[in-house]
């Protein structure tokens, strides 16, 4: 049996990408690289359905999961290990008269069928304790009830004083459970820029 190597994730939100002007983040998978026998967790960096040459001729192996936290995403391939190491183990190149492309043998395929229902077990499991997704929320939702007199905004405070203010909020809102506050920036130049139209 081929022997496999996790790659875990090492931040805690790592998983989490919102490119600009997308209505959504990024989705996410497990992904198992049958040449190297490399598993690892990350966003898909392709916008659209657009997918790498080696997941399109199947050396490369993505299992879809939800935005996880690092200690999430890292227990769930911990547990996939064995299956992943039964994919790897049947795992070979072939020349198909046009392509390289991957050929796993029958314990294999089975092994890849296995580990999307697994997958999707251990991930029904772990969404059951929200600690251990992305807490996503916009600052404009958490601090709906704050103002500028609140936060010491007036219409003479500097951008780079904004600046530091909003790192304050990102602070402050992962004390309250919040991963990742969108909008801070904005929101409290909004507050600034209210004052100045007053």
């Amino acid at each position: 049996m081929k022997k496999i190597t996790i790659k875990p994730v090492e931040e805690r939100t790592e998983l989490y990408h919102h490119y600009y002007g997308q209505t959504e983040p990024q989705d996410c998978f497990i992904e198992l690289d049958c040449r190297s026998g490399t598993v690892c967790s990350r966003h898909n960096p392709e916008i659209g359905g657009s997918v790498p040459i080696g997941v399109w001729h199947g050396h490369t192996i993505r299992f879809s999961i939800p935005i996880l936290v690092s200690e999430a995403a890292n227990d769930v391939m911990k547990d996939m290990a064995p299956l992943f190491e039964r994919i790897v183990s049947g795992y070979k190149e072939v020349w198909d008269g046009n392509n390289t492309v991957a050929h796993h043998s029958p314990d294999a395929q089975d092994a890849i069928l296995d580990a999307e229902e697994e997958v999707k077990r251990l991930v029904e499991e772990t969404v059951c304790d929200p600690s251990s997704l992305v807490q996503v929320l916009d600052a404009w939702e958490l601090f709906q009830h704050t103002s500028a007199d609140d936060l010491g905004i007036t219409a003479d405070t500097t951008d780079d004083e904004l600046k530091r203010m909003a790192s304050d909020l990102e602070a402050d809102a992962r004390t309250e459970g919040v991963d990742v506050l969108i909008g801070a920036e904005q929101f409290v130049t909004d507050l600034r820029d209210s004052l100045l139209t007053d």
